[in-house]
């Protein structure tokens, strides 16, 4: 529960205790290193699913979160070594999976690297960090119909820092919107590239407003006079909106 809440240095004294009480509880050692990781002490954590390891060798769990700090210390062949064994010991472990796909992404093998997020997105249908970084992935090779087609994933991942301008407002689909909030998650640059598409969403949005860098303000207003253009420092009303869009999510939907 601490562990869960962020408090990483209270939950391995919580661990400590657990282990003084049962020193072969091999949970315990894996859940410390995670705890360990969480605090950038890679090779302690490391230490821990060792000790977890040499108590339960087929514990796939621990050596994918070995190989979850391997990668953080960049050490990406041993880390790919320790996903490889969750994976004989687990073969339906889609974490390790995942990791695997990350750390091949690292070292450029990028189509092994989809390979692997393929695998883990047959296992679970709804994970959203693979799909968000299999999108992801898929336009930086060029692949442009999965790409952006996977690309609203980025908003639905949990630790994703992509996010929505209104929690709770729905996104929009390209249907007819009176009222559409068009928001943006990225650099200056990229809203300007996303501009070109503004004209096609007034053929189906009969009032938008746009929230975005507030340098971009005076030069969009003038650009785009049928628009509305916010600062996006500023609060927005749920209540005036339809549904809400990120402008890298206009791509897929207008085609």
């Amino acid at each position: 529960a601490l562990h869960a809440l962020g408090r990483y240095e209270e939950a391995i004294a919580q661990y400590d205790q657990a282990l003084n009480l049962k020193p072969d509880y091999h949970e315990a050692w894996s859940n410390k290193g995670v705890a360990l990781h969480a605090l950038g002490r890679y090779e302690e954590a490391i230490a821990q699913y060792d000790q977890a390891l040499n108590l339960k060798p087929d514990y796939h769990e621990a050596w994918s979160n070995k190989g979850a700090t391997l990668q953080a210390l960049k050490c990406y062949d041993e880390a790919i070594a320790s996903f490889d064994k969750a994976l004989n010991i687990r073969s339906d472990y889609h974490e390790a999976w995942f990791n695997k796909g990350a750390t091949l992404g690292e070292i450029k093998h990028y189509e092994e690297a989809l390979d692997c997020y393929e695998k883990a997105v047959q296992i679970k249908p709804d994970y959203q960090e693979v799909w968000a970084n299999k999108s992801m992935l898929s336009l930086f090779l060029k692949k442009y119909h999965a790409g952006w087609t996977n690309y609203d994933w980025r908003l639905k991942a949990k630790d994703s820092k992509f996010k929505k301008a209104i929690e709770s407002l729905e996104l929009w689909n390209g249907s007819d919107c009176n009222h559409l909030l068009i928001f943006s998650e990225q650099g200056v640059g990229d809203i300007i590239f996303y501009t070109s598409i503004l004209e096609n969403v007034k053929n189906r949005a009969r009032n938008i407003t746009v929230s975005l860098d507030a340098r971009l303000l005076p030069i969009l207003s003038r650009s785009f006079p049928g628009i509305t253009f916010v600062d996006k420092s500023a609060p927005l009303d749920i209540g005036l909106y339809d549904a809400q869009v990120a402008f890298a999510s206009l791509p897929v939907i207008l085609n």
